[in-house]
């Protein structure tokens, strides 16, 4: 897409968004339930299989996007598969998470975040990263006065720092010669990204879920998708 181009360009037709949640939701839960078991059974092996189930902590996100891991605790049919005791405990700081699964009081984390896991590999702690993905659909929102990708020349817009989307952003900015012409503002949470919007302290928010729901609610409009991470 052009500079010149109109954001609100219909884009090419594609399975439905929905559908591709669906399929990655189920490529979630089977992965999820292999690795849990798996680690179950390594578990049983080393304590004996006739002895007493194992036991599994596993940090959760208290976040509002479907993981593997929330998906498991809302369904008693799923949980009942795996052959372990499950100890499921919130997080709502993924750094904090990775510090207690490097301090040994818990052994998965699910739906960490991409900053926290970035860290967590750049200061050495070892951790294995099953499934890079979750089910979101991130928006470029902006107020009605931007019709055109070209208006965004000398606006601010807001974005998680460190996270897909912020790659995400850089590279479509990049496709509309944006580069340079359009300040990216990284902040430490998309709460943060939709508080500074409404505050009118950036021009334009790039987020998912009820970020994007309460900056919609105050005008802001959906001009550019992306796909699902």
């Amino acid at each position: 897409m052009g500079t010149s181009a109109n954001i609100q360009t219909p884009a090419p037709k594609r399975t439905p968004l929905y559908k591709r949640k669906r399929r990655r939701i189920y490529a979630a839960i089977t992965a999820v339930v292999a690795v849990i078991a798996a680690v179950a059974i390594w578990l049983a092996v080393g304590t004996g299989s006739s002895g007493p189930l194992p036991s599994f902590t596993i940090s959760l996100s208290q976040g509002s996007v479907a993981t593997g891991g929330s998906i498991i605790v809302s369904d008693a049919a799923l949980q009942k598969t795996i052959p372990a005791h499950i100890h499921w405990i919130p997080f709502t700081a993924g750094v904090t998470a990775v510090a207690e699964m490097k301090g040994g009081s818990i052994q998965s984390i699910s739906g960490v975040g991409n900053p926290p896991t970035v860290g967590a590999i750049a200061n050495g702690t070892g951790i294995d990263v099953v499934m890079a993905q979750e089910f979101d659909s991130d928006e470029l929102l902006v107020p009605a006065s931007i019709t055109t990708a070209s208006q965004l020349a000398g606006k601010s817009v807001g974005v998680l720092v460190g996270s897909s989307e912020d790659y995400e952003l850089e590279g479509w900015l990049k496709l509309q010669h944006l580069t340079g012409s359009v300040k990216v503002v990284g902040l430490s949470s998309e709460s943060s990204v939709a508080a500074a919007y409404l505050a009118h302290a950036i021009d334009a928010a790039y987020v998912y879920g009820n970020y994007a729901t309460s900056v919609q609610a105050k005008g802001g409009r959906f001009c550019w998708p992306t796909a699902s991470r």
